[in-house]
């Protein structure tokens, strides 16, 4: 066998072995994600205008007020900072709102964005699901 033909073979293996690597990470990561929880409200359990109209809007336990919570850039460290504004993100305006609030339940789980709001940090995988919630 030449040289060239040893090359070629030992590379194509090589790119088998790497494109098999790949396939393997990629399915364990598509089963590791959540699929959200989709909740069904029953006709009777629907809100009144009164309740629509409240100023104050619950969304599965995460209070948040109607024009939302301001979050102090003060409060987030220098990363988050610099995460935040590589994403396009104005730390100095930043207003997480109940439409925020409810994208990342669906994305997350209402158990799970529960856990966020109460101070646990997300995963890559999840900062990138919550990405289409800015």
């Amino acid at each position: 066998m030449t040289q060239l033909t040893r090359f070629i073979l030992i590379g194509f293996l090589f790119m088998v072995v790497a494109l098999s690597a790949t396939a393997y990470i990629w399915f364990t990561i598509q089963k590791e994600i959540v699929s959200p929880e989709v909740q069904i409200i029953a006709p009777e359990e629907q809100l009144s205008p009164e309740q629509t109209e409240a100023s104050i809007i619950s969304t599965e336990g995460i209070i948040v007020p109607e024009e939302g919570i301001v979050i102090d850039p003060d409060v987030l460290s220098p990363t988050q900072k610099a995460i935040a504004e590589k994403v396009g993100i104005d730390v100095e305006s930043m207003t997480i709102t109940p439409e925020m609030i409810a994208c990342a339940q669906e994305k997350l789980g209402i158990a799970r964005t529960q856990e966020i709001a109460e101070g646990s940090t997300p995963t890559i995988l999840e900062a990138l699901s919550l990405a289409a919630c800015i």
